[in-house]
Protein backbone atom coordinates (compact mmCIF):
# COMPACT_ATOMS: atom_id res chain seq x y z
CA UNK A 1 0.00 0.00 0.00
CA UNK A 2 0.11 1.93 -2.29
CA UNK A 3 1.37 -1.64 -4.78
CA UNK A 4 3.94 -0.75 -7.02
CA UNK A 5 4.84 -1.74 -10.84
CA UNK A 6 7.17 -4.40 -9.65
CA UNK A 7 4.59 -5.78 -7.28
CA UNK A 8 1.70 -5.97 -10.41
CA UNK A 9 4.02 -7.36 -12.83
CA UNK A 10 5.14 -10.21 -10.70
CA UNK A 11 1.16 -10.66 -9.81
CA UNK A 12 0.96 -10.56 -13.39
CA UNK A 13 3.83 -13.10 -14.31
CA UNK A 14 2.33 -15.39 -11.12
CA UNK A 15 -1.42 -14.90 -13.26
CA UNK A 16 -2.65 -12.67 -10.16
CA UNK A 17 -4.17 -9.49 -12.02
CA UNK A 18 -4.84 -6.03 -9.81
CA UNK A 19 -8.21 -4.12 -9.30
CA UNK A 20 -7.66 -0.57 -7.98
CA UNK A 21 -9.19 0.52 -4.45
CA UNK A 22 -8.07 4.12 -3.16
CA UNK A 23 -8.06 5.20 1.08
CA UNK A 24 -5.68 7.18 2.47
CA UNK A 25 -7.19 8.53 5.51
CA UNK A 26 -9.02 6.40 8.30
CA UNK A 27 -11.48 7.25 11.12
CA UNK A 28 -11.68 10.94 12.08
CA UNK A 29 -9.35 11.31 8.91
CA UNK A 30 -11.25 9.56 6.73
CA UNK A 31 -11.41 11.14 2.77
CA UNK A 32 -14.86 11.37 2.58
CA UNK A 33 -15.44 13.60 5.30
CA UNK A 34 -14.28 16.79 3.21
CA UNK A 35 -17.13 16.28 0.72
CA UNK A 36 -15.93 17.45 -2.64
CA UNK A 37 -13.79 19.32 -1.72
CA UNK A 38 -11.85 16.26 -0.71
CA UNK A 39 -12.61 14.66 -4.12
CA UNK A 40 -10.60 17.13 -5.10
CA UNK A 41 -7.32 16.27 -3.30
CA UNK A 42 -7.90 12.59 -3.07
CA UNK A 43 -9.26 11.66 -6.61
CA UNK A 44 -5.70 12.63 -8.62
CA UNK A 45 -3.20 10.85 -5.95
CA UNK A 46 -5.90 7.52 -7.00
CA UNK A 47 -5.12 7.98 -10.50
CA UNK A 48 -1.64 9.09 -10.49
CA UNK A 49 -0.92 6.10 -7.84
CA UNK A 50 -3.13 3.90 -10.73
CA UNK A 51 -1.37 4.75 -13.48
CA UNK A 52 2.49 4.76 -11.71
CA UNK A 53 1.52 1.27 -10.65
CA UNK A 54 0.82 0.29 -14.68
CA UNK A 55 -2.81 0.51 -14.33
CA UNK A 56 -4.59 1.31 -17.52
CA UNK A 57 -7.34 3.50 -18.57
CA UNK A 58 -11.31 2.07 -18.74
CA UNK A 59 -10.21 0.47 -15.84
CA UNK A 60 -12.12 1.00 -12.40
CA UNK A 61 -10.92 2.85 -9.42
CA UNK A 62 -12.59 1.76 -6.28
CA UNK A 63 -13.46 4.35 -4.00
CA UNK A 64 -13.25 3.21 -0.14
CA UNK A 65 -15.96 4.34 1.95
CA UNK A 66 -14.33 2.09 4.68
CA UNK A 67 -16.80 3.31 7.65
CA UNK A 68 -20.71 2.30 8.87
CA UNK A 69 -21.86 6.14 7.68
CA UNK A 70 -25.31 7.35 8.99
CA UNK A 71 -28.14 8.61 5.86
CA UNK A 72 -27.24 12.29 7.08
CA UNK A 73 -23.34 11.81 6.46
CA UNK A 74 -23.83 10.25 3.26
CA UNK A 75 -26.08 12.87 1.89
CA UNK A 76 -23.91 15.89 3.34
CA UNK A 77 -20.30 13.96 2.63
CA UNK A 78 -20.34 10.79 1.01
CA UNK A 79 -22.44 11.74 -1.87
CA UNK A 80 -21.10 15.01 -2.81
CA UNK A 81 -17.15 13.34 -2.43
CA UNK A 82 -17.89 10.16 -4.59
CA UNK A 83 -20.01 12.54 -7.37
CA UNK A 84 -16.86 14.66 -7.55
CA UNK A 85 -14.65 11.48 -7.56
CA UNK A 86 -16.41 9.67 -10.18
CA UNK A 87 -16.46 12.67 -12.27
CA UNK A 88 -12.86 13.08 -11.85
CA UNK A 89 -12.30 9.60 -12.88
CA UNK A 90 -14.81 9.72 -15.90
CA UNK A 91 -12.69 12.59 -17.26
CA UNK A 92 -9.56 11.03 -17.06
CA UNK A 93 -11.09 7.77 -18.89
CA UNK A 94 -11.88 5.78 -15.67
CA UNK A 95 -14.68 3.77 -14.52
CA UNK A 96 -16.26 3.82 -11.16
CA UNK A 97 -15.88 1.35 -8.29
CA UNK A 98 -17.53 1.99 -4.97
CA UNK A 99 -16.42 0.10 -1.43
CA UNK A 100 -18.55 -0.10 1.24
CA UNK A 101 -20.91 -1.80 3.29
CA UNK A 102 -24.73 -2.59 2.07
CA UNK A 103 -26.56 0.89 2.90
CA UNK A 104 -23.49 3.00 0.88
CA UNK A 105 -23.59 0.68 -1.82
CA UNK A 106 -27.32 0.79 -2.11
CA UNK A 107 -27.41 4.63 -1.80
CA UNK A 108 -24.61 4.73 -4.35
CA UNK A 109 -26.98 3.35 -6.56
CA UNK A 110 -29.63 4.79 -6.59
CA UNK A 111 -27.50 8.32 -6.73
CA UNK A 112 -26.64 6.52 -10.35
CA UNK A 113 -22.78 6.57 -8.58
CA UNK A 114 -20.40 3.79 -9.65
CA UNK A 115 -20.77 0.00 -11.57
CA UNK A 116 -18.59 -1.59 -9.60
CA UNK A 117 -19.07 -2.13 -6.20
CA UNK A 118 -16.75 -3.53 -3.40
CA UNK A 119 -18.79 -4.58 -0.17
CA UNK A 120 -17.38 -4.99 3.31
CA UNK A 121 -19.49 -6.26 6.47
CA UNK A 122 -18.64 -3.51 8.89
CA UNK A 123 -23.02 -2.42 9.30
CA UNK A 124 -24.16 -4.89 6.43
CA UNK A 125 -25.79 -6.94 9.27
CA UNK A 126 -25.41 -10.23 7.59
CA UNK A 127 -26.46 -8.98 4.00
CA UNK A 128 -25.09 -9.39 0.41
CA UNK A 129 -26.19 -6.39 -1.64
CA UNK A 130 -27.26 -8.05 -5.00
CA UNK A 131 -24.99 -5.51 -7.29
CA UNK A 132 -22.01 -6.25 -5.23
CA UNK A 133 -19.02 -7.25 -7.21
CA UNK A 134 -16.15 -8.19 -4.85
CA UNK A 135 -17.41 -9.13 -1.18
CA UNK A 136 -14.92 -9.24 1.82
CA UNK A 137 -15.56 -11.58 4.09
CA UNK A 138 -15.25 -10.77 8.03
CA UNK A 139 -12.23 -10.66 9.58
CA UNK A 140 -12.99 -14.10 11.61
CA UNK A 141 -12.39 -15.20 7.83
CA UNK A 142 -8.50 -14.02 7.71
CA UNK A 143 -5.59 -16.11 6.51
CA UNK A 144 -2.09 -15.37 7.39
CA UNK A 145 0.20 -15.56 4.63
CA UNK A 146 3.54 -15.50 4.35
CA UNK A 147 3.41 -14.00 8.19
CA UNK A 148 0.89 -11.34 6.51
CA UNK A 149 -2.79 -11.27 7.68
CA UNK A 150 -4.68 -10.48 4.57
CA UNK A 151 -8.69 -9.94 3.77
CA UNK A 152 -10.43 -12.78 1.75
CA UNK A 153 -12.93 -11.83 -0.75
CA UNK A 154 -14.97 -13.89 -3.17
CA UNK A 155 -15.43 -12.16 -6.33
CA UNK A 156 -18.84 -12.39 -8.08
CA UNK A 157 -18.26 -11.62 -11.34
CA UNK A 158 -16.18 -12.46 -14.27
CA UNK A 159 -15.25 -8.86 -14.83
CA UNK A 160 -14.57 -7.18 -11.33
CA UNK A 161 -11.86 -4.59 -12.29
CA UNK A 162 -9.33 -6.31 -12.49
CA UNK A 163 -6.27 -5.44 -14.92
CA UNK A 164 -2.65 -5.80 -15.47
CA UNK A 165 0.32 -3.48 -16.51
CA UNK A 166 0.59 -3.01 -20.03
CA UNK A 167 -2.79 -4.42 -21.16
CA UNK A 168 -5.23 -1.47 -22.02
CA UNK A 169 -8.38 -4.05 -22.89
CA UNK A 170 -10.69 -4.97 -20.39
CA UNK A 171 -9.92 -8.75 -19.62
CA UNK A 172 -11.83 -11.56 -21.04
CA UNK A 173 -13.87 -13.47 -18.90
CA UNK A 174 -12.68 -16.09 -16.98
CA UNK A 175 -12.88 -19.61 -17.73
CA UNK A 176 -14.34 -20.91 -14.79
CA UNK A 177 -17.07 -19.56 -13.43
CA UNK A 178 -17.24 -16.88 -10.87
CA UNK A 179 -18.70 -17.59 -7.00
CA UNK A 180 -22.30 -18.18 -7.15
CA UNK A 181 -23.43 -15.12 -5.63
CA UNK A 182 -25.37 -16.08 -2.46
CA UNK A 183 -29.10 -15.62 -3.19
CA UNK A 184 -32.12 -14.48 -0.23
CA UNK A 185 -34.82 -17.40 -0.27
CA UNK A 186 -37.44 -14.90 -1.86
CA UNK A 187 -35.07 -13.46 -4.12
CA UNK A 188 -36.09 -14.30 -8.02
CA UNK A 189 -33.78 -16.04 -10.32
CA UNK A 190 -33.95 -14.19 -13.98
CA UNK A 191 -32.94 -15.19 -17.07
CA UNK A 192 -33.55 -14.01 -20.22
CA UNK A 193 -37.94 -13.49 -20.45
CA UNK A 194 -39.10 -15.16 -23.40
CA UNK A 195 -41.57 -12.48 -23.82
CA UNK A 196 -42.50 -8.85 -23.04
CA UNK A 197 -45.33 -10.00 -20.34
CA UNK A 198 -43.14 -12.05 -18.75
CA UNK A 199 -40.60 -9.02 -18.71
CA UNK A 200 -42.49 -7.00 -16.90
CA UNK A 201 -43.42 -9.78 -14.37
CA UNK A 202 -39.64 -9.87 -13.46
CA UNK A 203 -38.94 -6.21 -13.62
CA UNK A 204 -41.55 -5.07 -11.40
CA UNK A 205 -41.23 -8.14 -8.85
CA UNK A 206 -37.57 -7.09 -8.52
CA UNK A 207 -38.85 -3.95 -7.33
CA UNK A 208 -41.00 -4.78 -5.34
CA UNK A 209 -38.76 -7.66 -3.65
CA UNK A 210 -36.13 -5.00 -3.27
CA UNK A 211 -38.48 -2.71 -1.38
CA UNK A 212 -39.97 -5.32 0.53
CA UNK A 213 -38.11 -8.00 1.46
CA UNK A 214 -40.39 -9.59 3.73
CA UNK A 215 -42.74 -10.38 1.39
CA UNK A 216 -43.30 -14.03 0.19
CA UNK A 217 -42.52 -15.53 -2.76
CA UNK A 218 -42.75 -13.80 -5.86
CA UNK A 219 -42.79 -14.72 -10.25
CA UNK A 220 -39.51 -16.32 -11.39
CA UNK A 221 -38.70 -16.27 -14.72
CA UNK A 222 -36.61 -18.68 -16.54
CA UNK A 223 -35.70 -19.80 -19.99
CA UNK A 224 -39.05 -21.97 -19.97
CA UNK A 225 -41.63 -19.25 -19.07
CA UNK A 226 -42.48 -18.02 -15.88
CA UNK A 227 -43.42 -19.48 -12.46
CA UNK A 228 -45.79 -18.64 -9.66
CA UNK A 229 -45.76 -21.14 -6.54
CA UNK A 230 -44.04 -23.88 -8.42
CA UNK A 231 -46.81 -23.72 -11.55
CA UNK A 232 -46.07 -22.42 -15.07
CA UNK A 233 -48.26 -19.54 -16.22
CA UNK A 234 -49.92 -19.02 -19.28
CA UNK A 235 -49.01 -16.09 -20.95
CA UNK A 236 -52.96 -14.81 -19.50
CA UNK A 237 -52.24 -15.40 -16.30
CA UNK A 238 -48.60 -13.40 -16.88
CA UNK A 239 -50.83 -10.20 -17.69
CA UNK A 240 -53.40 -10.48 -14.94
CA UNK A 241 -50.43 -11.07 -12.56
CA UNK A 242 -48.42 -8.12 -13.84
CA UNK A 243 -51.21 -6.13 -13.25
CA UNK A 244 -51.52 -6.98 -9.55
CA UNK A 245 -47.93 -6.55 -9.14
CA UNK A 246 -47.98 -2.91 -10.99
CA UNK A 247 -50.73 -1.77 -8.93
CA UNK A 248 -49.14 -3.00 -5.74
CA UNK A 249 -45.59 -1.47 -6.52
CA UNK A 250 -47.33 1.54 -7.15
CA UNK A 251 -49.00 1.37 -3.79
CA UNK A 252 -45.77 1.06 -1.87
CA UNK A 253 -44.03 3.61 -3.47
Amino acid sequence: KPVTLKETKANAAAGLPTASVYQFGRAETADWKQGAAGAAIHAPKAIALHKKAGGPTNRPIYIAIDDNPTREQYTRQIRPYLQAFSKTLELAGYQTGVYGNYNTIEWAIQDDIGKYFWMHDWGSNGKIHPRTTIHQLPHGKQQTIGGVIVDVNEVYADDWGQWTPGKSAAPAPAKKPATKKPQPKTQPQATAPSNGSSDLVNQLSSQLQSKHPELPELPQVTADGVTFNGKTLSNDQIRQLAKIVAETVAKAR
